[in-house]
């Protein structure tokens, strides 16, 4: 029997420059689990940097607060929750 594809959720509430330097830890964790499926939770306005990009199977939107300074919890997607939970 085949062990399962391992998972693996990246999350980033922050930035869209805390999006740009995660990009190598994504393409690291890729070249280590090259089988992984690899998901990015980012804010809205960076997921068109990820959204093709070869190391990450999917990425999940979280609507931003209106001040980008306050570090605040978004609601996981409840389709995360449930691929990932």
């Amino acid at each position: 029997m085949q062990s399962p594809r391992p998972k693996i959720l990246t999350v980033q509430f922050k930035s869209l420059g805390d999006t740009v330097v995660s990009i190598p830890t994504l393409v690291a964790i890729r070249q280590r689990f090259p089988d992984c499926e690899l998901h990015a939770v980012v804010p809205e306005a960076s997921v068109p940097l990820l959204d093709h990009h070869p190391a990450v199977n999917r990425v999940w939107a979280v609507p931003r607060k209106d001040d980008p300074d306050k570090i605040t919890t978004a609601p996981i997607p409840p389709e995360v929750i449930a691929k990932f939970g």
